[in-house]
């Protein structure tokens, strides 16, 4: 019998049947020597071995790779939820969510867990469907949103959820009526996404009243009505890699490198796209410290010096910066060929320089990082171990600031 035969045989439901018969005992199992030795096992011809080998292989191949693909799309996911839920004040219209939707927690009516009649309509409470009981007092599509609960701050589930149907919900948790699908979808997503520590009260028995709900701000719904679900909007890492290296286009360039910034985890902006100043992109890797992007991914490569007209803009970002966020630690780097400033030229702020070789470097351990997911279950997927490979992979924050450039020589 070959080996890769008997790891696939003894894997099997077959096998795995025939020695659980050959164990005994109630809290702890022994399997008995004496009847496992008597195990018949099926021993087919080496060529049919070696087929079946080939099979089950390619089928494993397969499942990692969907398993990847999967994992790859749920985390593109929530990098597009959270691009598409993040909007600044005059980009969009505002509403209060006592303007868009109806409140019906007056209706709200709790039944005490020994009066309620046993049936099949939900009975929600704060967290989502407690019970099942015979009658209702909501008929149609709404959106619950929790009241109160531990689960407001520690966010473990979602506090907004929608529900449909016959329902009865206790007071434990809102009721919102909204005129379309879109809307209730759009503002059940958008709830989720935010920090609601601003509305809640309480420490102890954290609470969200109608008062404060009401006065949630969200962008109008109308605005984003076009997509029908966020899962569309996926893109291939590859194609995203494909534009963070020398040769492609300033503004190209400098999108990728925006969107880079995010599948890392970190918030970014450009700020001379934006405001026509500072620097090209600017992202915040920590709490209170920023990386500042000067970009020139237009420069061919076989140049070998910095001139004074790329030390000027690089010195103009750097004092944007200081004008607009004072003493506030920053990385300051500039992604160029050389390393090498003219004589004629120097930067007036410490700067360090990227170039082609630290460039590829972040762009092979970006993808090594995602290929670590080939090897995992999704139930193994927890932010915890996404952090260990950000570590294993050096794309931690701390290694952004310090690993991917190198101080210039004049």
């Amino acid at each position: 019998m070959i080996p890769q035969f008997s790891k696939y045989l003894f894997r099997s439901h077959f096998m795995r049947t025939e020695i659980a018969k050959t164990a005994s005992g109630v809290t702890r199992f022994n399997i008995s020597k004496a009847r496992f030795k008597k195990i018949q096992i099926p021993i087919p011809p080496l060529k049919v071995q070696e087929e079946i080998v080939r099979i089950l292989d390619t089928f494993t191949e397969l499942t990692a790779e969907l398993t990847a693909e999967l994992i790859a799309r749920k985390m593109q996911y929530t990098y597009y939820r959270d691009r598409l839920l993040t909007f600044e004040m005059g980009e969009v219209e505002w509403k209060t969510l006592g303007e868009l939707a109806e409140n019906l927690d007056s209706m709200r009516k709790p039944i005490a867990s020994g009066l309620r009649a046993v049936g099949d309509i939900p009975y929600y409470g704060a967290s989502g469907i407690v019970d099942y009981v015979k009658d209702y007092i909501f008929e149609g599509d709404f959106l619950l949103v929790s009241e109160d609960g531990a689960n407001l701050l520690a966010r473990n589930t979602p506090i907004a959820f929608s529900a449909s149907g016959k329902i009865w919900v206790n007071n434990h948790a809102h009721v919102l009526k909204f005129k379309t699908y879109e809307e209730r979808r759009f503002v059940e997503f958008y709830i989720n996404h935010i920090n609601l520590t601003p509305y809640i009260s309480g420490a102890a028995q954290p609470k969200l009243n109608q008062k404060n709900l009401n006065s949630i701000i969200v962008p109008n719904p109308k605005w984003v009505q076009s997509f029908d679900n966020f899962e569309e909007l996926n893109i291939n890492l590859d194609e995203l890699l494909s534009h963070v290296r020398f040769g492609v286009k300033a503004d190209r360039f400098e999108l990728a490198l925006d969107e880079l910034s995010k599948v890392l985890g970190f918030p970014s902006e450009r700020p001379d796209k934006e405001w026509k100043a500072g620097p090209d992109n600017l992202w915040k890797v920590k709490d209170n410290e920023y990386l500042l992007i000067e970009c020139k991914s237009g420069v061919d490569l076989t140049r070998n010096e910095i001139n004074k007209d790329e030390t000027g803009q690089m010195n103009n970002a750097c004092a944007w910066f200081t004008k607009n966020y004072g003493d506030v630690p920053v990385k300051r780097i500039m992604i160029i060929p050389s390393k090498k400033v003219n004589n004629s030229t120097g930067f007036n702020y410490p700067v360090e320089i990227v170039r082609d070789g630290n460039l590829r470097k972040l762009n092979n351990n970006v993808k090594a990082f995602f290929t670590e997911f080939k090897q995992m279950d999704l139930s193994d997927l927890s932010d915890t171990k996404i952090q260990e490979l950000l570590v294993l992979h050096k794309l931690t924050a701390d290694d952004i600031i310090n690993l991917y450039s190198e101080n210039p020589r004049t």
